[in-house]
């Protein structure tokens, strides 16, 4: 059986606040909260698991038509309940399956204001229009992700895509994405950093390494456990790195 530590959070606005998690001795600590709420008003859930010193930020479906991020972020957070409690002193994993719940249920890359969340970061290189929202930080989604990312500053983050079939980096993230390469099929690939994007806000300006793990079009058709076998070594390979991902 596992701990479950809820520590306070408190939402103001679209702000989450929480305290510092601390590890309980003898025990595992996983947070299950509310990171923000969506366009419409659905909850944008997070899982907290681990309280180790090194952080990494995991999210899926930041682009609604894209569901197979989804179903491995979830699977992410199955597979690190099982590890024992020596991993969760060590690592600390926040992962979000679904940002963009609206755009998930209606299959659409854009939130329900027809606004893509990952065009809509405050970045020198973003374009204010229809698309990417015609102010920086207009939509909650992205909203929601910079606001986690002050409460639980990561050390390194991996957004789960799809279609493109590829590793990209941005900001210092070459090594974690050759480490992630190592366990996977697919190639590492330099898209560059795109306007008002998650790479360029994080990675680019912020210099905290991400790596955009790009699954194949077609994905979301297989079941939870090939998509573990094709891909979960790799994203556990991004967490752990420079040490060797667990067998799960």
């Amino acid at each position: 059986m596992f701990s479950l530590i809820l520590l306070p959070v408190v939402l103001s606005g679209c702000s989450l606040i929480t305290s510092k998690p601390i590890c309980p001795e003898n025990t595992k600590s996983i947070e299950q909260g509310i990171a923000g709420y969506s366009t419409n008003g659905q909850p944008i859930h997070y899982t907290r698991i681990g309280c180790g010193p090194q952080t990494t930020l995991v999210y899926g479906a930041i682009h609604g038509n894209e569901p197979a991020s989804a179903t491995l972020t979830e699977l992410l957070i199955e597979k690190l309940e099982q590890l024992p409690d020596n991993w969760f002193y060590h690592h600390r994993v926040i992962a979000i399956p679904i940002v963009n719940p609206d755009g998930l249920h209606a299959n659409t890359r854009a939130n329900a204001r027809g606004v893509d969340p990952n065009r809509n970061f405050p970045t020198q290189n973003r374009i204010n229009n229809h698309q990417f929202g015609m102010r920086a930080l207009s939509e909650p989604e992205s909203q929601t992700l910079v606001n986690i990312t002050k409460s639980f500053p990561p050390d390194r983050i991996l957004s789960i895509h799809q279609p493109l079939a590829c590793i990209d980096h941005d900001g210092p993230a070459i090594q974690v994405s050759r480490a992630i390469a190592r366990h996977t099929d697919l190639p590492i690939c330099n898209l560059g950093a795109r306007p008002g994007s998650h790479g360029s806000y994080a990675g680019v300006e912020r210099h905290i390494p991400i790596v955009t793990f790009e699954m194949r079009s077609q994905d979301h058709l297989l079941k939870p456990g090939q998509i573990w076998q094709l891909y979960g070594k790799a994203i556990l390979a991004g967490i752990t790195y420079p040490q060797a991902p667990p067998d799960l």
